[in-house]
């Protein structure tokens, strides 16, 4: 789980729960959208979320070994 606070009030904002554990994130240009980044040994998966609402949005998944350059 990951809980995000606001920078101006110190106030929690938005608690999101997902697994496995992400090792990225980013966020989109206008902060409406949250794309979170987990890897396991067989996928990657990104999921997005909507930092409104705190709802889950969508998961892109890539399946297979993943390799570096």
């Amino acid at each position: 789980a990951g809980l995000f606070y606001d920078a101006a009030t110190g106030e929690p904002t938005l608690q999101i729960h997902t697994e496995p554990r992400p090792f990225t994130m980013s966020w989109s240009r206008d902060g409406r959208r949250l794309a979170l980044v987990s890897a396991q040994p067989t996928s990657t998966d990104v999921s997005i979320w909507d930092t409104e609402t705190g709802r889950f949005v969508l998961t892109l998944n890539r399946t297979g070994r993943m390799s570096g350059n």
